[in-house]
């Protein structure tokens, strides 16, 4: 609990999954092990798109562009991500 106050999700996604190795069939851990998985990835998603859009605003778009092209190589099908960066290529016309 501690851990997933702190924003510390791949510390608390290892303990509850080492607690559910004990009890492999409690359904609460691996909803809330679900929950942190989904709450991770969409801190990782707020805080690519918050650098993406500090470059934007100092018009640093190899910066910005760099950002996107990074998580786009995990995420290839990051429609979100698509669409940001064809609006950097526009803007940076």
């Amino acid at each position: 609990e501690a851990a997933e106050k702190a924003g510390r999700w791949d510390t608390a996604i290892a303990g509850l999954q080492e607690y559910l190795q004990l009890k492999p069939e409690d359904p609460a851990i691996q909803k809330r092990i679900t929950d942190l998985v989904e709450t991770r990835h969409a801190a990782w998603l707020k805080a690519v798109m918050e650098r993406v859009d500090r470059a934007i605003a100092t018009q640093n778009w190899d910066e910005a562009l760099s950002t996107l092209n990074e998580a786009l190589r995990l995420e290839p099908e990051n429609a979100r991500m698509k669409g940001k960066a064809a609006q950097v290529h526009e803007m940076r016309r």
